[in-house]
């Protein structure tokens, strides 16, 4: 069996990931939300980003280390900082990378289903438009919301437009004090367009 490619996100009601000006503050997880995103990630050994994604994500290692970090951002870094880590970037050189990180280079889809035949567990997918690629190209096994209950009115979108239809099935479901998690997994047909 191979490994799955999740797609998570934090996302507003009306389907953004960041406002208008990137702002992130609206989607700061709980201390419950964020130990259930922690035990989530136990079923996750590598995290692939597009180069925005892990220079936003390189926060983590200072984060981390900081006085005022909650136990839950602490767990979170120490796994962030240890799991391995794969960038598709045409800018970045493998000499920039850190924290158990490596440069996916070549073919994008190639590189990723030979990722998928290895052993190992899952893989977190993060950065809106590498996953628009990766559902285009029918990669992504499941998608993880977070919805937080506002509306940003305009910002990132969670889903650029898509070339494809793709059909999802609702997996698991859980709710928090405000936030609801939606597991969302695919289903092996593609209902229109080609690729």
């Amino acid at each position: 069996m191979s490994r799955k490619i999740i797609y998570s996100q934090m996302v507003s009601l009306d389907g953004f990931i960041e406002g208008i000006n990137g702002e992130l503050d609206w989607s700061i997880p709980s201390d419950e939300l964020f130990r259930f995103i922690n035990k989530q990630e136990e079923n996750i050994d590598a995290h692939l980003y597009g180069r925005k994604m892990y220079e936003n994500m390189s926060i983590w290692p200072s984060k981390g280390q900081s006085p005022n970090a909650s136990q839950e951002e602490k767990d979170w870094a120490k796994h962030w900082m240890n799991v391995k880590k794969y960038v598709i970037s045409s800018k970045l050189k493998q000499e920039d990378l850190k924290w158990n990180t490596e440069l996916l280079n070549g073919d994008m889809v190639s590189s990723v289903l030979q990722l998928k035949g290895t052993t190992g567990r899952d893989v977190s997918l993060g950065g809106a438009s590498l996953a628009r690629e990766f559902i285009h190209h029918d990669l992504v096994d499941e998608i993880w919301l977070f919805i937080f209950p506002i509306l940003l009115g305009d910002g990132k979108p969670m889903f650029p437009i898509m070339p494809n239809q793709r059909k999802y099935y609702l997996k698991e479901y859980k709710r928090f004090e405000e936030t609801v998690f939606l597991n969302y997994a695919r289903i092996n047909n593609i209902l229109k367009g080609d690729l």
